[in-house]
């Protein structure tokens, strides 16, 4: 593995699940100057929509929204170069930005003058910041972000392939799922399924929300999830497949972590199935 070459006022856990960590962190608030554009200039969803973001197969990237009103320009992150990039209506990049030894604030500048450049505005552009908390990290203090590990980097690009194809499916035979989208939030990347009408009370309207979280403060590593809400007061659910298990602390739902997916003989079919009975288990 790589050694890191700035990591500012941070010890860093050389272990494999601590490169993990590390680079998830840094991925996830390497996002937000990305989902800021569409938090700025898109046009406001009731669900907040308009500051996600969705997986780029080829480009191996989380792409934000799509300016239409300003030739539909977009701005995306490499998460295997660690790299942002600008780019024009037809996904071609104009221009590109390496994370690697900036800071948070240096990346959102280029952000703001790429966009000021797009709007052709005489001013400078104030991109809007997230209203969420986010996990606490040096780079949201200043330090500059370092790249931990190219085959860690290279891994959580993998899993959000793997999650957009399957999800991508999923909703393919759900006429009632959303769009799949990476919320910059949580840095998770799912769809939702809406099991009652639009007329329902959106607080208590049933839904089945399916996804895929690189790993967060329950499991500190990927892992996929399908979850009902409202969440159940009584549940006795049935086994899952693979070494999926029900999760009940703090939120309900099944869980399927890399970990237990690994000894699968076919990882993607082996998830395919979990989700698929997960999501029958909570119908």
């Amino acid at each position: 593995m790589e050694l890191p070459d700035s990591p500012g006022e941070k010890e860093v856990d050389f272990t494999a699940s601590g490169y993990l960590k590390e680079a998830t962190l840094q991925l996830h608030w390497a996002i937000q100057p990305v989902s800021s554009v569409g938090t700025t200039l898109a046009v406001p969803e009731s669900d907040f929509g308009h500051t996600t973001l969705v997986w780029d197969s080829e480009k191996r990237s989380l792409v934000g929204r799509k300016i239409e009103e300003n030739n539909g320009f977009r701005v995306g992150l490499n998460l295997e170069s660690f790299v942002l990039w600008f780019l024009d209506e037809d996904s071609r990049t104009c221009s590109d930005f390496e994370l690697k030894g900036k800071t948070l604030v240096e990346a959102r500048a280029w952000v703001a003058e790429k966009v000021r450049e797009q709007t052709k505005n005489e001013s400078e552009v104030i991109l809007k910041n997230a209203a969420y908390d986010l996990p606490a990290h040096p780079v949201a203090d200043g330090a500059p972000f370092f790249v931990p590990d190219g085959q860690v980097l290279s891994s959580i690009a993998d899993w959000y392939d793997l999650s957009a194809r399957l999800l991508e499916h999923i909703r393919g035979n759900e006429p009632r799922a959303s769009a799949v989208r990476c919320w910059p939030h949580h840095f998770d990347i799912a769809t939702l399924i809406s099991l009652d009408s639009a007329s329902e009370d959106p607080e208590n309207a049933r839904s089945i929300g399916v996804g895929m979280s690189p790993g967060d403060g329950s499991y500190g590593e990927p892992y996929f999830y399908v979850t009902p809400w409202p969440y159940p007061d009584e549940f006795n659910p049935p086994p899952l497949p693979h070494g999926g298990h029900w999760h009940r602390e703090g939120w309900t739902g099944a869980v399927l972590t890399a970990s237990a997916l690994s000894a699968a003989g076919n990882r993607e079919s082996a998830a395919a199935e979990f989700l698929e009975v997960a999501r029958k288990s909570l119908r």
